[in-house]
């Protein structure tokens, strides 16, 4: 088995860009829910509800968890600003957290050390705002 090593953190929540605004939303017991709007995917919501639960392509509630107020800078990230311009939110939002867990460990200007560096992220099962255009939604 590789050996790994955490050396940066960082998070992207609803009400929460940084770990510890997280915290303090979570000793505030902050609820930072609320319905899914067409401005998070670009279609409207209605378009993917059905009450009933276990219908295809469907959910059946549309409250989550929604960053809404979150803007993407561009600058700092060695690529295009078309091209990062161009980007889903979602992959935004990735760049964004890998900059700041980046920045976190201190090595973000490294190379030497960001060499030898991979990105985890966890597992995504939501629509984008893209997505919705390539299928047609």
């Amino acid at each position: 088995m590789d050996k790994i090593a955490i050396i940066g953190l960082s998070c992207l929540f609803p009400d929460a860009k940084t770990p510890e605004e997280f915290w303090h939303n979570l000793i505030s017991k902050k609820d930072s829910t609320s319905e899914l709007n067409k401005d998070d995917i670009g279609v409207e919501p209605a378009f993917f509800f059905n009450p009933l639960k276990n219908k295809p392509d469907k959910t059946y509630s549309l409250m989550g968890g929604y960053i809404r107020d979150f803007q993407f800078d561009v600058t700092g990230y060695n690529l295009p600003s078309e091209l990062l311009e161009g980007l889903d939110p979602l992959f935004q939002r990735w760049l964004y957290v890998a900059k700041q867990a980046l920045q976190h460990s201190n090595y973000l200007n490294n190379d030497r050390v960001l060499s030898k560096c991979g990105v985890i992220f966890g597992n995504v099962s939501s629509i984008t705002e893209l997505s919705n255009q390539l299928f047609g939604s």
